[in-house]
């Protein structure tokens, strides 16, 4: 592991690139505003990061098995506390973090809050073939073709992605501070959203605190609800009731986007406040849940960010979060 010298990448503006593939060309089936869509995410997917420099803020790559991502490590500005500091990590972290660093240094200038983004080793905000290995299950072909260009993607690396999270970053975080390990949360955003359902219904204990903002459920035919049926099982099992306390909070946008029909964006608002209604009858796990009607799938991730660190830092929510119950 190779320490580089102290920088952050920090994003210049939100990307359309979490919402699907890049396609090189229009394809006979897509209408113009499909390929209109596709030409945007592409030129978004194409725009470098914003560099800035604060001594505060740690640039690190770490390799493992010859694959290497970059982790961005904001230090808080105040001494660590008997416990340790908390941790948020953020993944997509080339275009998340930056937008972490602003939200804590507004909101929470003085938290002990460590900051992760754990993105690559690149100068855009999204590396596509990577993100698509490491936050999804193996997908079957007839799925990715629902979503073009499947023979350019590899899928399946989940649970490794999960492993080097667990392992790898997690050490190099505690390496470098004194860390709560009970106050750690992680975000992730669409694909990265799915990813974070994932973690909580296979490694629940790993974080406390779980925030998913617009999930792509409908991934790979929906396969993350067999994940949450097991999780359920598994809890009911065990007495119905997970032994650590537990946190979630689910946020959809409302707009629509690219080729998404409303029908679609309603369908998915459904689908995730279902998935939030039935994990809200297990006992010790508190659900939350937030719709940003006003903005679509790219335009809610900043805000999405900011509401993160104040569910990570247990502050007031936005009035139009509601708890789910039983």
């Amino acid at each position: 592991m190779d320490k580089l010298s102290r920088r952050s990448v920090l994003w210049a503006g939100l990307s359309l690139a979490a919402a699907g593939p890049v396609l090189a060309q229009t394809r006979p089936q897509e209408t113009q505003t499909e390929a209109t869509a596709t030409a945007q995410r592409a030129q978004a997917i194409g725009q470098p990061a914003e560099l800035i420099e604060d001594p505060r803020v740690e640039t690190l790559d770490l390799t493992v098995s010859g694959h290497t991502w970059r982790l961005l490590i904001g230090a808080p500005a105040v001494e660590v506390p008997p416990e340790g500091y908390s941790v948020l990590y953020v993944l997509d972290g080339n275009a998340c973090f930056p937008m972490l660093w602003h939200a804590r240094e507004q909101l929470a200038p003085k938290a002990p809050v460590v900051i992760v983004g754990v993105g690559y080793p690149i100068t855009q905000r999204f590396d596509v073939v990577r993100r698509y290995w490491d936050l999804t299950p193996e997908t079957a072909a007839e799925y990715l073709r629902m979503r073009g260009s499947a023979e350019s993607r590899s899928t399946g690396g989940q649970a490794v992605f999960l492993d080097f999270l667990a392992q790898e970053v997690k050490q190099a975080i505690s390496q470098r501070f004194k860390v709560n390990p009970k106050q750690q949360t992680l975000f992730g955003h669409s694909l990265a959203g799915l990813f974070t359902l994932y973690t909580l219904f296979n490694r629940p204990t790993l974080f406390q605190n779980y925030v998913a903002a617009d999930p792509a459920i409908w991934w790979n035919n929906r396969s993350i609800l067999h994940e949450e049926s097991a999780f359920r099982a598994g809890v009911s099992i065990a007495g119905g009731a997970v032994v650590d306390p537990l946190r979630l909070l689910v946020e959809k946008s409302g707009q629509a986007h690219g080729s998404h029909t409303r029908e679609e964006i309603q369908e998915g608002i459904d689908i995730a406040k279902a998935l939030g209604g039935r994990l809200a009858n297990i006992k010790g796990l508190d659900v939350f849940y937030r719709d940003f009607p006003e903005h679509s799938h790219p335009s809610m991730i900043e805000p999405s960010v900011r509401d993160a660190l104040l569910f990570h830092m247990h502050q007031q929510l936005p009035e139009d979060v509601v708890k789910l119950t039983a």
